[in-house]
C-alpha cells in the first residue's frame, strides 16, 4: 500500500476528509490554509440548492458582483475577469463551460481528487493552485463558496489613512 509520511493513502485521506470538514464547518477554509484560524467576516452571496448546478457567466457574475469591491472586466480572447484590490482572482471563457478560480494547492489537490469529472488542475503560482471548474457539472452551493474563497484570498481591505 502506497504510503505518505508514514501513513497509508486511507488514513492520509480520512484525515484530510475530517479537517476540511471542521473547516469548512467554521467558513475559515482560506485562513486556516494560511495559518491564521481567526473567522472570515460574513458575506452575503446568492445561494441555491446543491442539487441545482451553475449555468454559466450570469450565474458566476451575480455571485461575484455581491462582493464588496469586485470588478468584471473584460479580457484578452473573450475571457471574462473578475478582479478585487486589483488582482484577478475567477475568469470564464468565452464559451462560458469553464471558470478558473484561484485557490490554495491543497483545496485544489482535494477537488480533482473528490469530484475530477468537475474540477481539473489549472496552474499553480506559490501557494496558490488555481482551479479549472465546469459550470455545467457543479452544484450552485460549491460553486459560491468556491468564488467566496477566492475572493477572501485576493481581497485586501483599503487602507485607512491616519488621521492628522
Amino acid at each position: 500500500m502506497e504510503e505518505r509520511g508514514g501513513r497509508s493513502v486511507l488514513q492520509f485521506e480520512r484525515q484530510h476528509a475530517q479537517q476540511r470538514e471542521e473547516i469548512h464547518e467554521r467558513g475559515t477554509l482560506s485562513r486556516w490554509f494560511a495559518g491564521d484560524v481567526s473567522p472570515l467576516p460574513p458575506i452575503q452571496v446568492h445561494t441555491r440548492l446543491s442539487s441545482v448546478v451553475m449555468g454559466g457567466l450570469d450565474d458566476v457574475r451575480r455571485t461575484l458582483l455581491a462582493l464588496p469591491d469586485t470588478e468584471e472586466v473584460p479580457g484578452r480572447n473573450g475571457h471574462t475577469y473578475f478582479r478585487t484590490s486589483g488582482t484577478i482572482f475567477t475568469w470564464v471563457t468565452e464559451d462560458e463551460r469553464e471558470a478558473m478560480v484561484k485557490a490554495m494547492r491543497a483545496e485544489q489537490t482535494a477537488l480533482v481528487a473528490e469530484a475530477p469529472e468537475i474540477y481539473a488542475p489549472g496552474y499553480s503560482s506559490g501557494r496558490f493552485g488555481w482551479v479549472i471548474v465546469q459550470l455545467a457539472k457543479v452544484p450552485a452551493d460549491e460553486l459560491d463558496e468556491l468564488l467566496n474563497e477566492a475572493w477572501h484570498l485576493t481581497h485586501r481591505p483599503p487602507r485607512r489613512r491616519p488621521s492628522p
